[in-house]
């Protein structure tokens, strides 16, 4: 094992190049990909052999495959086994008692009913038995037309994926026992039952029961196929076909990651990195290195952080130190290269180093501590304590246990085992509280107030902490380094002391890629002038820009204006402004003055998406928003809603589901940097949650915690933010004489209209004047009612005609309420 020097807990430097290439690339491409060397590889099978080319020999030394699930596996024995039992005519008792080629599978509701139920019994995988010999009677050689005979079951199922679920093929190997003979001896020719050859030789009727069109290692359902054929006929393409398919099926198999590359061991001030790659692929560790990495009393990685938080921004933040990830070593395939580059071994040591001192100075800080239901450590009244939200991530609020937790009662709520807390601080206003009542922080009225909150969400903490140390976004974070020494690195490892500082993170003038730095600016600022105009979009997309505020922006914009607004054309003598143009500059200088054009203060507008290929500078993302309409929304939004022979409803729900998926995917790419993958019904996801959280003490999760980032709107109160039809202002209804919506009215209005009074919250819909009784009130209420014509023709009392039209619309059911009186005079007459 080779051991290198120099100090990491970050998954980046310490796997394989591809361990990022699936979760990066989540943009359609590739439709039916391939599983890896470890998926369902049934194409390698060393006792088999033939001329099909589907059954060409894979080695296995260089492509290990991954065994199977035990719940899989025991499933598929299970089913094996049973086939073993055949009748007169050699047929399984699936094909001669249940006369079908699938396996029976129970519903999930009644596996939930067993006193038994565990998580493996609830996958519940779907077989189908595919052996059309003992259906077909004989089937011929391919090669010679010698009968076959059934050899053995393939050991292991085939994976098969359908429109929304997977199912796996059971199949066997067909023996030709001439072919064979012609071997030598131990090597047999077969062919699997799924062979395309072998389905050729079958009856067409037979032929057709196979559900599967096969890939090199998996398939997918013949259904599944024709549907994908539609789509490609109709305009869909690939992409968007693979994007469908990905918002259907479980995403656990795409966002994976690579082998491990290294690991890094921090100790004192010496950090170990192993090179393991190979010991990787070759399924074996050293027994010492099993050893040590399974002994619980040594912390590792994998440590869920709260919001996603990286090293970097921990780093920052704990140790006031900066540690750079934007480098070009971060991501590359020198990892398991037989040795590092010096800049690899400096990334993954300070990674490990950082980690290090980050956990040392967190493990100086008193711990936040559950709350008791024990009677002799329970805490008492003005004790001190944090609130959590229900999901456990995020402190919703501050305060201290009020002197009502002693009583059984508050509020006419039963305390059980609960208790009444006194809110002194909110943080996140808009957070439920499940437990009183569900009432949102906000609902409570001005603090401090008592409210109920469950002792799994509280936490007591000291006021008084060690300090943390907190970076001006307007100042470099100083560099993190180990602390230097001249005491010579050990044999078995390296004092981080003893590598060069610019083999870490640089933090002083003395740097030797200070020289190296300058020249290659110096070259680079040489050819500036000719190069700026080309480089443009570069440099505007590694650096960040700002708008100052009123106070600094608005002399120097005037000044511009007076400088060249009154400069005279060469030609017509005329000045470079006109009347109209000096207009919009006052307008400009109005909107500048007004703060309009300047950043918003205390927002940070700029996000980092990664680094350059060639300088390994960070390349930023804006999120300021333009005065233009064909931005990502607009553009898009004509597409996704119905062109014609559509209701207000369906053109409703259409805007609603286009916004969701907009916000989606943009948002979770704007702020992790990733595509977001999976499905859209983020109402499922959220019972999932709810129930995870109910039952985490019971279940054990894959690290990291299959929920990290997510936030669970059912714990929070819902937006007042309406997309679509707006609800009309209670003011304005009760200015032209408009009922509020009132439910189940449904047999006083059309239902046609219902969902639109709904939306609007109006007891009837308000339309444009479109029915031939409001025509003819129309045309009444001008000839007799003098709000709408004045004798002396004066302009007609628009309110007042308003609030008389919808009284009529209040009495008849063909009349419908109009706030567009002045629309109405302009159009009809």
């Amino acid at each position: 094992m080779d051991t290198q020097r120099v100090v990491r807990e970050g998954p980046d430097a310490a796997r394989s190049p591809t361990s990022n290439t699936l979760e990066d690339e989540a943009d359609g491409s590739g439709v039916g990909e391939e599983d890896g060397p470890d998926g369902e590889d049934d194409e390698a099978d060393t006792n088999t052999e033939g001329p099909d080319p589907d059954e060409a020999q894979v080695p296995r030394a260089a492509n290990q495959r991954r065994p199977l699930p035990d719940w899989l596996t025991r499933q598929f024995n299970a089913h094996v086994e049973e086939c073993r039992k055949r009748d007169s005519t050699g047929c399984p008792p699936l094909y001669a008692n249940h006369k079908t080629f699938w396996f029976p599978q129970a519903s999930t509701w009644f596996l939930m009913q067993r006193s038994d139920v565990t998580p493996e019994l609830l996958h519940n995988p779907k077989f189908f038995l595919w052996d059309p010999r003992a259906l077909a009677g004989t089937i011929p050689c391919p090669n010679c037309r010698t009968e076959l005979q059934r050899h053995t079951h393939i050991p292991r199922p085939r994976r098969c994926v359908s429109f929304n679920s997977t199912f796996w093929m059971i199949g066997f190997r067909y023996r030709c026992p001439k072919c064979s003979t012609l071997k030598q001896a131990g090597i047999n020719t077969t062919f699997r039952s799924w062979d395309s050859r072998i389905l050729a030789l079958l009856p067409p009727a037979l032929a057709a029961e196979f559900p599967a069109h096969l890939s090199h290692r998996t398939a997918m359902d013949k259904g599944l196929v024709e549907w994908m054929r539609s789509c490609y006929q109709n305009g869909v393409g690939s992409r968007q076909f693979s994007d469908m398919m990905r918002v259907q099926h479980s995403n656990d198999r795409v966002a994976g990651r690579g082998p491990i590359a290294i690991i890094q061991i921090a100790y004192k001030a010496i950090v170990y990195i192993f090179q393991v790659s190979d010991m990787i692929k070759s399924g074996s560790l050293p027994h010492q290195l099993k050893g040590f990495l399974s002994n619980p009393h040594i912390w590792k990685r994998c440590i869920p952080m709260p919001n996603g938080s990286a090293l970097n921004d921990l780093c920052a933040l704990v140790l006031g130190k900066c540690l750079r990830k934007n480098v070009p070593e971060r991501i590359g395939e020198g990892w398991e290269a037989e040795s590092l580059t010096e800049a690899q071994t400096a990334y993954a040591a300070c990674d490990a180093y950082a980690s290090l001192q980050i956990f040392n100075r967190l493990t100086m800080i008193p711990i936040p501590r559950p709350v008791t239901s024990l009677p002799r450590n329970e805490p008492g009244p003005g004790t001190l304590v944090l609130v959590y939200s229900e999901d456990g991530r995020t402190v919703i609020a501050r305060g201290c246990i009020a002197p009502e937790s002693s009583g059984t009662t508050f509020d006419g709520l039963l305390l059980r085992s609960h208790l009444v807390i006194k809110i002194q601080h909110v943080n996140v206003p808009g957070a439920v509280l499940s437990t009183h009542r569900g009432k949102a922080l906000s609902e409570f009225g001005p603090i401090p107030f008592s409210a109920i909150v469950g002792r799994s969400n509280l936490r007591t903490y000291q006021p008084l902490v060690a300090p943390i140390v907190e970076n001006h976004p307007d100042s470099e974070p100083s560099p993190v380094s180990p602390e230097r020494s001249h005491t010579p690195a050990a044999a078995t490892g390296s004092e981080p002391s003893t590598i060069p500082s610019s083999e870490l993170m640089p933090d002083s003038d003395e740097n030797p890629v200070f020289p190296n730095l300058a020249a290659s600016l110096l070259s680079w600022i040489s050819s500036w002038t000719s190069q700026r105009s080309s480089l443009q979009t570069w440099v505007l997309s590694e650096i960040r820009r700002i708008i100052p505020p009123p106070d600094q922006l608005y002399a120097p914009v005037a000044k511009v204006f007076a400088t060249y607004g009154p400069l005279k054309d060469a030609a017509t003598k005329a000045p470079l402004f006109n009347t109209a143009a000096w207009k919009t500059a006052k307008q400009i200088l109005q909107l500048i003055y007004d703060g309009f054009v300047s950043d918003p203060p205390g927002i940070n507008l700029y996000v980092e998406t990664g680094s350059g290929e060639k300088t390994g500078l960070p390349i930023y993302r804006c999120i300021r928003g333009t005065n233009n309409v064909e931005g990502g929304v607009h553009t898009h939004l004509r597409s996704h809603l119905p062109s014609n022979g559509t209701s207000i409803r369906h053109a409703q729900a259409c805007l609603m589901d286009f916004v969701l998926r907009h916000n989606l995917q943009v948002g979770v790419l704007n702020s992790t940097g990733k595509r977001y993958k999976g499905h859209f019904d983020i109402w499922v996801t959220n019972e999932i949650h709810q129930l995870s959280i109910l039952l985490r003490d019971k279940l054990e999760f894959r690290m990291p915690w299959p929920f990290e980032g997510w936030l669970n709107t059912k714990f929070y109160q819902a937006s007042s933010e309406v997309i679509g039809i707006l609800p009309v202002p209670r003011d304005v209804q009760l200015q032209n004489g408009i009922s509020e919506y009132v439910e189940n009215m449904t047999d006083e209005r059309p239902p046609r209209y219902d969902s639109l009074a709904r939306l609007q919250g109006t007891r009837k819909a308000i339309l444009p004047v479109h029915t031939e009784q409001e025509f003819m009130l129309f045309k009444d209420l001008m000839q007799q009612n003098t709000s709408f014509r004045h004798p002396s023709n004066a302009q007609p009392s628009y309110p007042e005609a308003a609030r008389i039209w919808n009284s009529y619309a209040d009495l008849n059911s063909q009349i419908y309420y109009t706030v567009h009186i002045p629309q109405l005079f302009l159009t009809r007459f």
